[in-house]
């Protein structure tokens, strides 16, 4: 996910995902930059592990809803997205 802010201004970033386009929707999954999450520098994207089990609790569509904190204590404003769950890498022809 790219993120237009200098990452100096960020203190956190949580990454919620949902089976439903609701702010209000309940959490299946969080994640937490930097606890979890990852910054890549060269491509300037954070880069979100899912592991197996993770993977699993979602099937085709789901959204999700990020909450960046700054070091200002501020809350910008981010919209949900929607996602994608591949069931598997290898599509039968």
């Amino acid at each position: 996910m790219q993120i237009d802010m200098e990452l100096s201004l960020i203190d956190s970033v949580d990454f919620v995902f949902k089976s439903d386009y609701c702010e209000k929707a309940p959490a299946l999954l969080s994640k937490n930059y930097p606890k979890d999450v990852t910054y890549n520098e060269n491509r300037q994207v954070f880069e979100i592990p899912f592991t197996t089990a993770e993977t699993r609790l979602f099937s085709g569509r789901f959204w999700m809803d990020t909450r960046i904190n700054t070091i200002s204590d501020t809350i910008p404003q981010t919209n949900i997205c929607e996602l994608y769950m591949c069931p598997t890498l290898f599509m039968e022809d």
